[in-house]
């Protein structure tokens, strides 16, 4: 018989997905240091797996519920007698008084085009799943982060998803199309998949047609997913998902409600960085005394790199390197300097790990007074307003 003392929670959802895995490990953190609670997998509870049905919901004392399993609760959601809290990538749920963990994925798009803009790419296009709301939201948040630097986007809800591309034999009726699609982009592209294992797909798709990676299409996905990557044949840049702080959000979120609390619902969870590796590591850019400028200023952005810097170390003049950056990037060499050092900041605020001052030493700046009145004169907000401990995650 289980203690009645304790607080015994289940955990629904696919642990094949990486999100759900993350989320999961994050709840069980905030879990282990709480004594009055269990926290199961729905495999192990109530012990014998498959899908649960109403009499085993209401045998727990909270229930974690991924978006993909909210249809269990049906119409009769409010009549569960038990508290729940749903894990999801979209916020539809809030729309359904549901207690509801989410993340901003209109921000998940726009820091995939960033990143790819910022490598240069003038083309660009958005590979989606058909039918998901999430996906939906991030190619919108990619086409708006785009066309507000004049690019176009081409889009294509073909993607397949997880359990497509782990069974082969499901995607045989695609592969033309696929194939078609990649033929008609314009090379160089920036790819911007919805999911990593659409990502890995793509990139498999683009060698059997013998599209150089990144050079002819760079590739980036969601979800910063190990499986996806190495499927992929080598290191996949992604928009990295803040899943197991999620889970402990939603962990505290559940305890409330079974404590009989009704807090709010926590604001969109931002992605906390993109992490750049080999699909597209490259800047495409033809100039090369740009190109290598870019390449200087990326190694060195935590030095406080300056354009005397980089006109010394390139052998040039700071006139010859001003222009050709605003030929072909439509900015100065003093301004892209100053956003790449800052968007490492916002990297790195985000995680939460670091100080604010820790953070302007590891940008560069020594100073932190200066830091705060720069960051704040260029994104509108302070730095502090972008860790997660002071307002549950980073302003947009």
């Amino acid at each position: 018989m289980p203690d009645r003392k304790r607080k015994h929670w289940i955990f629904l959802g696919d642990f094949e997905d990486h999100t759900v895995r993350e989320s999961y490990r994050g709840a069980a953190e905030y879990v282990a240091g709480r004594p009055h609670l269990d926290l199961v997998p729905w495999s192990e509870y109530p012990g014998r797996g498959g899908e649960p049905t109403r009499p085993d919901l209401r045998r727990a004392d909270g229930i974690f519920l991924p978006d993909v399993d909210l249809p269990l609760l049906g119409r009769g959601a409010n009549r569960l007698r038990v508290p729940f809290v749903g894990l999801n990538l979209s916020p539809s749920t809030r729309n359904r008084g549901i207690p509801a963990i989410f993340i901003d994925n209109h921000a998940v798009g726009q820091m995939a085009a960033e990143h790819l803009l910022q490598r240069g790419y003038s083309r660009l296009a958005y590979f989606g799943i058909p039918g998901l709301e999430w996906s939906e939201m991030r190619g919108a948040g990619f086409r708006r982060a785009a066309a507000a630097r004049g690019v176009s986007v081409r889009s294509y809800d073909i993607l397949p998803s997880a359990l497509q591309v782990n069974r082969p034999a499901l995607l045989r009726s695609r592969e033309r199309v696929w194939m078609s699609v990649l033929e008609a982009l314009p090379t160089p592209c920036g790819v911007f998949a919805a999911c990593d294992s659409g990502a890995c797909y793509l990139i498999r798709q683009a060698r059997e047609l013998g599209l150089r990676i990144p050079d002819e299409i760079g590739v980036i996905g969601v979800d910063d997913n190990p499986i996806a990557g190495s499927e992929a044949g080598m290191a996949l840049s992604t928009v990295e998902l803040p899943c197991r702080e999620m889970g402990r959000r939603a962990a505290a979120l559940l305890d409330s409600l079974t404590h009989g609390k009704k807090p709010a619902n926590p604001p969109p969870f931002r992605p906390p960085r993109v992490i750049a590796r080999t699909s597209t590591d490259t800047f495409m850019v033809g100039d090369p005394l740009v190109r290598r400028a870019l390449w200087l200023i990326e190694e060195r952005r935590t030095e406080g790199l300056t354009v005397e810097e980089v006109v010394r170390e390139l052998r040039t003049t700071p006139v010859t390197l001003g222009r050709r950056f605003r030929e072909h990037l439509k900015t100065t060499p003093a301004k892209h300097i100053l956003n790449r050092r800052l968007e490492y900041a916002k990297d790195l605020l985000r995680t939460g790990h670091l100080t604010v001052t820790q953070v302007s030493d590891a940008c560069g700046f020594h100073d932190c007074s200066y830091f705060g009145q720069v960051f704040k004169r260029v994104t509108g907000t302070s730095p502090g307003s972008w860790q997660p401990r002071r307002q549950g995650n980073a302003k947009p």
